[in-house]
């Protein structure tokens, strides 16, 4: 080999060895890069693809049912079934802004609502709780404040009662759970289902792209790149407005934040264990002011819809951009199966419709009555359809007469 190809030898190793370094940084940069923890999406084998939007439902749609509030005014709710996953950010947090860690645990089933507390549900809780507006009336100040236009406008008009309730305290969304028999959800379950069970996503949907690669839709109500009318919605949009996540939950990113029931604390180090493991952990303080709340709103940026990503807000503060949604606990084990004929009567081409038909129900017999609390947990009955036989089949020709038949014969000759 001559002398000139000997010098050359080592300018030709160290630019391969640029050239396949180069490769593996823009693959990873692009998202070809294995992942830091591969997680099997236990739900992989119950795909059921919406034919609207695209989405593939991990959940069969029986475990969608319609609760009842104390008045009769509707609740749609999706079962949760259990599971573990790894909660925690998973987004690039370039800022450090959250140091909250990353931590596998395990949940418990649960009901969780379908949509964000709207104002129609609010103005029931109000209706039944009168004497109390004072206390329990949204903060009409703090949306006044934020947004500029009159409070009363928009919560007590009928254009509006589908849209997410906000410039509630901590304290008032709890004392709408506790009137409807259910609770804020804990910290690990919001997370659980906003992720639909999968961990290592950064939204509730796949990817890290905010916006359909196939339609260019932007999936949720928020602020992209600080512009607020970009995706439609200058403020709150109406509940449902946006594709459901995985899980048939809508809204659980951007809209409005939600209010969750844990007390805020830097890391997961407080999360209380059971029998020494992370079930459905929680850290719930009264003594701890700050609330987290969690989900992002109609002003966040891309950062703080995604599912790993919190915040928190002093229990007594109200804003324009928090409301909350409720959760009910799995008290009969029946339920898990998801075979007791749940789903029935709901109108899953536009399942906002559920949330106006109101569900009267009669009052039991007195002998059968039960505490509020009790009676207030149970599904709505949905009302059997009359069967309605079917009509008579038709009679039977009449058979020809052999009198015309034999016209007809010498007619024809």
């Amino acid at each position: 080999m001559s002398s000139t190809n000997m010098r050359l030898l080592p300018v030709l190793l160290l630019t391969s060895l640029f050239f396949l370094s180069g490769c593996t940084f823009f693959n990873n940069l692009f998202g070809g890069g294995e992942e830091e923890e591969q997680i099997a999406n236990p739900f992989i084998d119950n795909l059921d693809i919406d034919p609207y939007t695209g989405v593939q439902y991990y959940l069969p749609y029986e475990n969608v049912n319609v609760f009842s509030l104390p008045d009769g005014t509707p609740v749609p709710m999706v079962l949760i079934p259990g599971g573990d996953f790894i909660m925690g950010l998973t987004d690039v947090d370039p800022l450090a802004i959250q140091a909250s860690g990353r931590v596998r645990i395990t949940v418990n089933a649960f009901w969780m609502g379908q949509f964000e507390v709207t104002n129609g549900q609010y103005r029931a809780f109000l209706r039944d709780n009168s004497g109390r507006e004072a206390e329990l009336l949204p903060d009409s100040t703090a949306w006044e404040r934020e947004v500029g236009i009159p409070w009363r406008t928009v919560f007590y008009s009928e254009e509006f009662s589908d849209y997410p309730v906000v410039a509630v305290s901590y304290d008032q969304a709890r004392e709408f759970a506790d009137w409807a028999g259910m609770r804020l959800p804990y910290e690990s379950e919001w997370e659980y289902a906003a992720r639909s069970g999968v961990s290592g996503r950064v939204f509730p949907w796949d990817g890290i792209y905010y916006q359909d690669q196939i339609t260019g839709q932007i999936q949720a109500n928020f602020a992209p790149r600080g512009d607020k009318a970009l995706d439609g919605y200058v403020l709150t949009a109406p509940v449902g407005e946006y594709p459901a996540n995985n899980f048939r939950l809508y809204d659980m990113a951007g809209n409005v934040a939600e209010w969750i029931m844990d007390a805020y604390y830097p890391s997961y180090s407080t999360l209380q264990r059971t029998r020494g493991e992370l079930i459905t952990p929680r850290y719930v303080s009264d003594r701890e002011p700050r609330k987290i709340v969690r989900g992002g709103s109609w002003a966040s940026d891309s950062f703080f819809i995604g599912v790993g990503a919190r915040s928190f807000q002093h229990k007594d503060q109200a804003s324009a951009r928090v409301g909350f949604r409720v959760v009910r606990d799995v008290d009969d084990p029946s339920l898990l199966l998801g075979r007791t004929g749940i789903g029935r009567g709901i109108n899953r081409v536009n399942p906002r419709q559920n949330l106006q038909q109101r569900q009267d129900l009669p009052s039991p017999p007195a002998d059968q009555q039960r505490p509020m609390q009790q009676q207030q947990m149970q599904p709505v009955q949905q009302q059997e359809q009359p069967v309605v036989p079917p009509p008579p089949p038709p009679p039977p020709p009449a058979e020809p007469d052999d009198d015309d038949d034999d016209n007809d014969t010498d007619n024809d000759d």
